[in-house]
């Protein structure tokens, strides 16, 4: 029960709206609420990510706690033993040539014959 502020962003043509609650004094993250519209069946649907449990990890406030729920019901709960950040990756492990020599050793026989069809 700590004190946020809520800042809210919408799409009326996307009938979507997000609210994040940032807690007042140390201005992390407690929740983010999306709400949608389903026009055709005139339906509300409300998905809540809540984060917990921040803990210092790398010089980073980090939630080792996220829940979501869809219209009240929880559906996820996740729980971290730890977070690693800045490790090392160069951003060329991310180019296009790194992810394709990636998904040739790894990805499975079907999309490795889709993708040499592909190329070929």
């Amino acid at each position: 029960m700590k004190e946020v502020e809520w800042v809210e962003f919408s799409d009326p043509e996307a009938d979507l709206t997000q609210r994040l609650a940032i807690e007042r004094i140390s201005h992390l993250l407690a929740r983010s609420v999306i709400t949608t519209i389903d026009r055709t069946y005139n339906q509300r649907t409300s998905e809540t990510t809540i984060y917990t449990n921040y803990q210092r990890l790398g010089g980073v406030m980090t939630p080792l706690q996220i829940t979501r729920e869809r219209d009240g019901r929880r559906f996820y709960q996740a729980f971290y033993a730890t977070c690693t950040y800045n490790t090392g990756l160069t951003p060329s492990f991310f180019g296009k040539a790194a992810l394709e020599k990636r998904f040739a050793e790894v990805g499975d026989k079907k999309d490795k014959d889709k993708y040499k069809n592909s190329r070929d």
